[in-house]
């Protein structure tokens, strides 16, 4: 895929089906927002890198912390 934009929306759609079938998303583009009003990143595949998602997603983390940079927010396992 050569269009970043197309990257990001095959990341997102990705993980918003497998959301729907109860998987954890691949990409980690799924947000939810807590009755406290915070946004939190919903369940991903944690073996999932980086590097894996900048390569599918350039354009949006401009706007997206580093996995690493989640977990440690959130008090997520390393």
């Amino acid at each position: 895929m050569g269009c970043s934009d197309a990257r990001w929306l095959y990341a997102a759609a990705t993980d918003r089906l497998l959301l729907a079938q109860g998987k954890v998303q691949k990409y980690g583009t799924q947000y939810e927002w807590t009755k406290a009003q915070e946004r939190v990143l919903r369940p991903y595949d944690t073996e999932t890198t980086d590097a894996e998602r900048h390569s599918m997603m350039r354009w949006f983390l401009i706007n997206c912390p580093s996995v690493s940079i989640v977990r440690s927010k959130h008090h997520l396992p390393l």
